[in-house]
């Protein structure tokens, strides 16, 4: 499952063109994306369009979920933090990405770290949910070491620019 973010929209334009597996959208342009991989089927749950993310949510795409398990849910979040978990400002997307992480074997959150230690209006999810997280250099390491104390486990990724000091 790719959820609206775009985040990971980016991180649907790195896979392979060769990526083999079926993923599940509500997302018109990671739809899109995912579509251009030639191996990739791509199932999309349709519902009531959200202009400002050109994603769909509401009942419809619920029930479709509720039908579906996923091995690997692709999510972002406006807000994350140990003691509030997840968080989105949208009431139906946060209702979404509850049934996403709770209908998924392995959560992966990708986060940047300007989101972390905040919380937004709905959660959809607690910290430990999540089983790995990905964030960018700018994390701090108190919010860090209290993800990891809630059971997540956080990879930090490399800051581009050191390649080119050091490279």
């Amino acid at each position: 499952m790719f959820d609206a973010s775009s985040t990971v929209l980016h991180m649907a334009r790195l896979l392979p063109a060769d990526f083999e597996g079926t993923a599940v959208v509500n997302a018109l342009p990671v739809a899109y994306e995912l579509g251009r991989k030639t191996k990739l089927n791509v199932t999309f749950l349709g519902g009531t369009l959200r202009r400002s993310s050109l994603s769909f949510v509401g009942p419809l795409a619920e029930s479709a979920l509720r039908k579906l398990y996923v091995d690997t849910a692709l999510i972002s979040a406006k807000g994350c933090s140990a003691s509030h978990g997840l968080t989105e400002a949208n009431p139906y997307e946060a209702q979404l990405k509850e049934y996403v992480v709770t209908r998924s074997k392995t959560v992966l959150a990708l986060i940047d770290s300007s989101k972390l230690e905040r919380a937004a209006l709905v959660q959809f999810g607690a910290a430990d949910c999540v089983h790995t997280l990905i964030t960018d250099w700018g994390a701090r390491p108190e919010a860090v070491e209290a993800l990891r104390q809630a059971g997540v486990t956080v990879v930090i990724a490399e800051d581009p620019a050191e390649h080119w000091r050091t490279g």
